[in-house]
């Protein structure tokens, strides 16, 4: 059988505004997030399914997220990928975004 084709980001959403800021939305090719580690998605060193990676990528950004006010969070996911929602809060300078 051939391998899965490499999972990669499949989408994103023009910067839109809310009243909490700017919203971009990343959705990826994925089979999902397993229910095993969905709970502790964004603790460090939790990885699924991957021959690379330790496990360290939404850690970080969540961490540079909340650094700056703002949050990361899953807004969908399911067999055919994952969708995360990433809100900036108004106020910061351009330069100091992620």
């Amino acid at each position: 059988s051939e391998p899965p084709a490499p999972m990669r980001a499949r989408s994103w959403s023009a910067p839109a505004r809310s009243s909490d800021g700017t919203v971009i939305e990343v959705a990826d090719n994925g089979p999902g997030i397993p229910a095993e580690v969905a709970s502790s998605l964004f603790r460090p060193f939790v990885s699924h399914g991957k021959e690379k990676g330790i496990g360290l990528g939404l850690t970080v950004v969540q961490t540079v997220m909340q650094q700056h006010g703002g949050r990361v969070e899953v807004v969908r996911s399911g067999p055919d990928g994952t969708t995360f929602r990433l809100t900036v809060p108004d106020g910061i300078p351009a330069t100091e975004l992620p």
